[in-house]
């Protein structure tokens, strides 16, 4: 029996120095933000247009095809990194992309950080 209790009490233990962080999320109304980790990584921008910019991962393989993403954009996305306007933003521009939600196939940009 007092094994059992020992044992019970090392998994608790166990189970609370579980290493799996997700980012903190805070929601407004069906809005969801994501704080510390990029949504999109090692992206470049593929076109630009008035509300949106598509992205598409970096070609590794020639050979292969890519998904490409439309993310919307709005007056509240900030821009970081080596630009920090909407409007200095270019095709083939390198980039990280933070993004919300809105309802089920909405992503708004809230950050775009320009590496290259």
């Amino acid at each position: 029996m007092r094994l059992r209790a020992v044992l019970f009490i090392f998994m608790i233990a166990l189970t609370g120095c579980s290493e799996k962080r997700e980012a903190p999320e805070h929601a407004q109304g069906n809005e969801t933000v994501a704080q510390n980790e990029s949504d999109y990584q090692n992206v470049f921008i593929y076109e630009l247009k008035d509300e949106s910019v598509v992205i598409a991962p970096s070609a590794e393989d020639p050979e292969a095809s890519y998904p490409a993403y439309e993310v919307l954009i709005d007056d509240q996305t900030k821009v970081e990194g080596r630009k920090d306007r909407l409007e200095d933003l270019r095709e083939d521009d390198h980039v990280e992309v933070w993004e919300k939600r809105k309802g089920e196939e909405q992503e708004v940009a809230v950050k775009i950080v320009v590496d290259k």
